[in-house]
């Protein structure tokens, strides 16, 4: 059990930051081998770590042309909005929803918001959510293989967008300079 949460854990601090891959499926395979409150709080762990580095990450690295083109789109607006109002709760909701979580991981440490209550908004959302998918996995015995099979399908998905995007594929090409608004 202690090797199974600990692979587990090493794959959700890579998965919750940076690189956002596919939690479901890896969440799934470590409910096979422990209850899902031990697993929430192995993910919930890595979340509050990779939220640290990001909080610093971004507040060092991020460029504001990159900050501009995602600001346009409607729910980073809206979850600006709320932000303002409710930054915790807007953040665990962000973290414990299916939703893009980049849109907060990237306004809230750059608005200032403080990084120790970024983290226990971050480590909350993500305990509910993580708990949610792993109670379902003890109650729906998906066979392992296909556990496995998704989560190489998804780790190769995000590989393959990342290099077709950063290779001009799709999307704006890197060499293009943004547009003015």
């Amino acid at each position: 059990m202690l090797r199974g949460l600990a692979l587990y854990f090493a794959f959700m601090l890579a998965a919750m930051s940076i690189l956002s891959l596919p939690l479901a499926p890896a969440t799934l395979l470590a409910a096979k081998v422990a209850p899902p409150w031990l697993v929430a709080v192995a993910a919930s762990v890595a979340a509050a770590l990779a939220a640290v580095f990001d909080y610093h990450f971004v507040r060092r690295a991020f460029r504001l042309n990159a900050l501009d083109r995602i600001r346009r789109k409607a729910l980073f607006q809206k979850a600006e909005a709320w932000s303002k109002v409710a930054p915790f709760w807007t953040t665990g909701f962000f973290a414990g929803l299916p939703i893009p979580f980049t849109i907060v991981r990237v306004l809230m440490p750059l608005s200032g918001y403080p990084l120790p209550r970024y983290v226990a908004a971050v480590a909350l959302g993500r305990f509910c959510r993580i708990f949610v998918i792993a109670a379902f996995g003890t109650l729906v015995d998906i066979p392992t293989r296909v556990l496995v099979a998704l989560l190489v399908a998804g780790v190769i998905a995000v590989g393959v967008g990342a290099l077709g995007q950063r290779l001009g594929w799709w999307g704006r090409p890197r060499s293009e300079p943004p547009k003015p608004a």
